[in-house]
């Protein structure tokens, strides 16, 4: 007789071309469930870790806390709020997020943080990126070549004192720009409830907030910034010298911008399968195209609009791009000298 055994976590099956990439891996688990690790603590692993390392991080209901990290370092977790999407993800091993409450990131050359939980990210880095990350706040300064990409950006929870006055562009951003940036993208994310501040390159995101970015004059900022490919919540005005392309949006405008193939629409009505009434989907499954929708295929070359669109489309719950193992049978009371083990393992792409 057969039974179906739940995984304590669910396994990661590691792409080997992508381990090249690192000197070593660490795990950490904060978990008191058996597991050997090589940590149980966060921030004794980056510690530990040389330039260069992978981190892993194991799912668990405790935040791994604060963390300071000042090298390159490629951390991951396994995907954030999975049991919201269990259904599509058949998962039944791992619900939990790996949360992180904090990381401040300081002057990194190269890393990663991806599939992670993480409240507040405060960066200052060159050539780096976060990817399937759900963002509750984050503050970029003297950043460069910093690529943000299928995350789920949280609207903040309360307005920066900071940002009170003399500052109105930033009020309702969940990302703030300071200090010295260049070349940051966003890409295939969705910006529920909030905004990204200027300017960034943009391409193939929802800003389902209280004004998208580009929102009015910025001193000092650079022209030749490009939008392609998003849905804009509501009007914008355009950095003289910017470039949008086949987006949808309330309104578009400025001068001495680049404006082709847009749509207008006063509504997300009819785009989403879940909006503006989520109904039975999930919080970020609202987002994917309803049919019908007007940005089916109206994108550069045909591609679909928005973050499911595009070469790298958004993956539900930023769950970790690599075959996952799923369920593993196990005979019960087995007798014989065999013992016949059967491992699910699901691709998620």
């Amino acid at each position: 007789m057969n039974v179906t055994i739940d995984v304590i976590f669910t396994l990661f099956l590691l792409n080997c071309v992508e381990l090249l990439h690192c000197q070593n891996t660490l795990w950490v688990s904060n978990q008191d469930n058996r597991i050997e690790v090589d940590h149980t603590d966060l921030q004794e692993a980056i510690d530990a870790a040389g330039s260069g390392d992978r981190i892993m991080v194991y799912p668990s209901p405790t935040s791994y806390g604060d963390v300071v990290i000042d090298k390159e370092l490629y951390i991951s977790g396994l995907g954030f709020d999975i049991s919201a999407n269990h259904d599509t993800h058949r998962i039944t091993t791992e619900t939990q997020s790996s949360l992180i409450s904090k990381v401040s990131v300081t002057g990194a050359q190269g890393g990663s943080l991806e599939h992670l939980m993480i409240n507040t990210i405060e960066l200052t880095a060159t050539g780096f990126l976060i990817k399937g990350v759900r963002i509750g706040f984050m503050e970029m300064e003297n950043c460069h070549d910093v690529v943000i990409r299928r995350c789920f950006i949280d609207p903040p929870t309360q307005i920066d004192s900071r940002f009170l006055s003399g500052a109105a562009r930033k009020r309702h951003c969940s990302i703030i720009l300071s200090g010295d940036n260049s070349q940051i993208a966003i890409e295939n994310s969705i910006f529920d409830g909030s905004r990204a501040d200027s300017p960034v390159d943009s391409y193939h995101n929802v800003y389902q907030g209280y004004s998208s970015s580009y929102d009015g004059d910025i001193p000092g900022s650079s022209s030749n910034f490009t939008f392609d490919g998003n849905f804009l919540g509501h009007s914008v005005n355009t950095i003289p010298g910017s470039q949008f392309y086949n987006n949808i949006g309330r309104s578009m405008g400025g001068t001495n911008s680049i404006l082709e193939n847009n749509y207008s629409s006063s509504t997300f009505e009819g785009v989403f399968v879940g909006y503006p009434t989520q109904s039975d989907h999930s919080f970020d499954q609202r987002y994917q195209l309803a049919p019908g929708s007007p940005a089916l295929g109206a994108g550069r070359g045909g591609i679909d609009l928005g973050p499911f669109g595009g070469e790298d489309p958004y993956i539900l719950s930023g769950l970790y791009d690599r075959p996952v193992v799923y369920q593993l049978d196990i005979p019960q009371n087995e007798t014989t000298n065999s013992l016949d083990v059967r491992i699910k393992v699901r691709i998620n792409d």
